[in-house]
């Protein structure tokens, strides 16, 4: 018995390119909140950040601000509410924009390399299998193949003008693993049919 392949059946382009759209989109995002988040705790300490307590609010949130804020508590015995009225700092807005940074930033799939959000190397290899149908049986790699042969005749039949694209009962009604999507000047393979089929 021979081993099973799957066979690539579709690849939704338009849906690689949107997600490749918006990873850059993320980027920017968090980049333009890394910048609030990094301005408000500098107002609060009274200093620039270093390159490691940024990358210490990207994965911890708030609390590195808190820990530079304790390190000039005049009464460490005292609670930090205390501590910061004594001070008269309000640590809420700052507080609220690094906890949401650093939930995001944790679930973003990128990583803060040279001042920059970048994804992981292989991402783009990533959201191409999201996008991509395979088969799954070997029937579905046999109707797929055959439809194949199938698709490459009828968009033949249409460039010579055989298969009347406009016509009633136009020939893909009667081909069920192969369509003809509006607006496209080709028959596709249906894979959504041809995944319908159980070894």
């Amino acid at each position: 018995m021979t081993q099973f392949t799957p066979v690539l059946m579709y690849r939704d382009n338009e849906k690689i390119n949107n997600a490749l759209e918006n990873d850059e989109a993320v980027k920017i995002d968090l980049l333009e909140k890394l910048t609030a988040s990094v301005r408000a705790a500098e107002s609060l300490i009274d200093r620039k950040l270093s390159k490691d307590e940024i990358q210490g609010i990207l994965n911890n949130g708030f609390a590195p601000i808190l820990a530079i804020l304790k390190d000039t508590f005049q009464f460490p015995k005292a609670t930090d509410a205390f501590n910061l009225e004594s001070m008269g700092l309000d640590i809420s807005e700052s507080k609220k924009l690094a906890n949401q940074l650093s939930a995001e930033y944790g679930t973003s799939g990128t990583a803060f390399i040279e001042g920059e959000f970048v994804f992981q190397a292989d991402r783009k290899d990533q959201i191409t299998e999201q996008f991509s149908v395979y088969s799954t049986t070997e029937k579905q790699n046999e109707a797929f193949e055959y439809t194949s042969k199938l698709v490459s005749i009828l968009n033949e039949g249409l460039e010579t003008g055989f298969i009347d694209q406009y016509g009633p009962g136009m020939i893909e009604r009667g081909v069920k693993y192969a369509r003809k999507p509006l607006g496209k000047p080709k028959f596709e393979i249906n894979h959504r049919e041809i995944l319908q089929i159980r070894a």
